[in-house]
């Protein structure tokens, strides 16, 4: 619905990072959940040492984006790669970035300063500004951290074709 997808994409909206967090662990979470009902393997994580080996499993949404554009499918066992205008190694660089802020529980904004990950008063004041870097929304820190999320996704669908000459 139009408003679900402006709340989403609202960068003022308080916590919109924390929400970005939990949305994608329930849906996970419930992925899990109906694989093992139906007798299905554990999913397996996608991680910078996997970026470049075949994705197993295919998928074929037989579903389009709200333009009307269908979204493409993708054979078993297909890899993803560098497209024309991104190395695949941009992601890996990102991922190591975010996982230094985790480590660290600090990030570092485009100005150079600090923002600690820390509770404060039984509230987690890190989680938001950690999932603001990782879907690159409201990010205080684009170069550094940049579109893990969200490019990721373009990654995969775009497996298929990563040159681009087909779209």
């Amino acid at each position: 619905s139009p408003s679900l997808l402006a709340l989403f994409n609202d960068a003022s909206l308080d916590r919109r990072g924390e929400f970005f967090f939990y949305m994608h662990r329930q849906m996970l979470n419930r992925y899990k959940v109906e694989r093992l009902t139906h007798g299905l393997a554990e999913i397996q994580s996608l991680t910078p040492d996997t970026w470049d080996k075949p994705l197993p499993l295919g998928y074929f949404p037989k579903l389009g984006a709200e333009s009307g554009t269908a979204y493409q499918g993708r054979p078993d066992n297909l890899a993803m790669a560098d497209l024309t205008t991104l190395p695949l190694s941009l992601l890996e660089e990102w991922y190591l970035n975010i996982q230094t802020v985790i480590k660290n529980k600090k990030v570092v904004t485009a100005e150079g300063s600090e923002i600690n990950l820390q509770a404060s008063q039984g509230r987690d004041e890190g989680i938001s500004v950690l999932g603001d870097i990782v879907e690159a929304l409201n990010s205080v820190n684009g170069q550094l951290y940049g579109s893990l999320h969200n490019l990721g996704h373009v990654f995969i669908a775009q497996a298929t074709d990563p040159r681009g000459r087909h779209l």
